[in-house]
């Protein structure tokens, strides 16, 4: 949940939190709470490509969509992110279309 995200004082910007974008954010956790707030969220990296082509959008819907559905782990896997994280950066700076199985196969 993000206070006052809507509002002319937010330091927050609703843009940042499109489909797979790669954000640092500030976040109060509260034990007793399943609700927890952003504080600050800023882009860790920007895509060039991503969000501005049809075809590439429509990959990342999709695979923010499988992404959501499959990963259920409650703890933090650091080599599985770095992976997902290096696909989509690839992707990004692909020049054509790439087949969505491509994504799956590891970086050679």
């Amino acid at each position: 949940m993000i206070k006052g995200l809507r509002s002319k004082k937010s330091s927050i910007r609703p843009g940042l939190f499109q489909s797979l974008a790669i954000l640092e954010m500030v976040v109060s956790h509260k034990e007793k709470s399943t609700l927890h707030h952003i504080r600050e969220a800023r882009m860790h990296t920007a895509y060039a490509t991503l969000h501005q082509d049809i075809r590439k959008t429509s990959v990342v819907l999709f695979l923010n969509e499988l992404l959501y559905k499959i990963l259920q782990e409650e703890n933090g896997n650091r080599d599985l992110f770095s992976f997902i994280i290096s696909q989509l950066l690839w992707f990004d700076q692909a020049d054509r279309p790439v087949p969505l199985f491509q994504f799956f196969l590891p970086l050679s």
